[in-house]
């Protein structure tokens, strides 16, 4: 990713042509790498998929407060996915370790490391997921995975199963998934990758975060 000062409208068709982006609250200088994008608590929303200089704008200047309070260099991030734009507050983090404290705090499913990020040993992020950067997924740790990841004698890098790399795209099986509305029956079958393993237990581990069960 170029670093450049974006306004708004920019920033805006930035997003639409490479499907996401994170700039600098104050700046509207495009993030670079090596470091972890990790979003604060309270802040995401969907904005509309053809998103707009208004709709940043409208979004900075309502979480403002927030970006004030951040530990340090404030970030307005934004993904696509689906039918919008999920829009955040963020900011940058050198360490997994580290990335994945602040990010637990904040009850977050997913970090995003940027490229050049050495997510493994001697491995950079563009050379396990594409050259834009990946998902490294916070929570897998608590799930009896720890030696595959960042641990106290390892607290720089991540496993396999944490950082999106191409062999989540593994078929693990089928899944049995409702037809229609309600209650119907189970009728078709979809392929369950190993991303969408890692993903759900991922998501499970951060809901109860959220909850407080845990």
């Amino acid at each position: 990713m170029s670093h450049r000062v974006l306004s708004p409208t920019q920033m805006a068709e930035h997003i639409r042509n490479n499907g996401g982006g994170s700039f600098d609250w104050n700046t509207g200088e495009t993030a670079e790498g090596p470091g972890y994008m990790v979003a604060a608590e309270g802040a995401e929303e969907k904005l509309p998929k053809k998103i707009s200089g208004k709709d940043i704008s409208k979004f900075m200047a309502k979480h403002s407060g927030l970006a004030d309070t951040m530990p340090s260099t404030a970030y307005s991030g934004f993904w696509g996915g689906g039918r919008g734009t999920t829009a955040d507050v963020s900011t940058k983090i050198s360490r997994a370790d580290e990335a994945r404290e602040y990010g637990n705090a904040q009850k977050q499913e997913a970090a995003f490391a940027l490229p050049g990020t050495e997510v493994q040993p001697d491995t950079k992020i563009e050379d396990v997921a594409n050259p834009w950067g990946g998902d490294v997924l916070l929570n897998m740790r608590q799930h009896g995975l720890a030696s595959l990841g960042t641990t106290p004698e390892n607290p720089e890098h991540w496993g396999d199963h944490e950082v999106q790399n191409e062999s989540w795209n593994e078929v693990g099986g089928k899944s049995r998934i409702r037809v229609g509305r309600g209650e119907g029956p189970l009728k078709r079958a979809k392929n369950v990758t190993l991303e969408d393993v890692y993903r759900q237990i991922n998501k499970g581990r951060a809901d109860r975060l959220r909850e407080g069960t845990e």
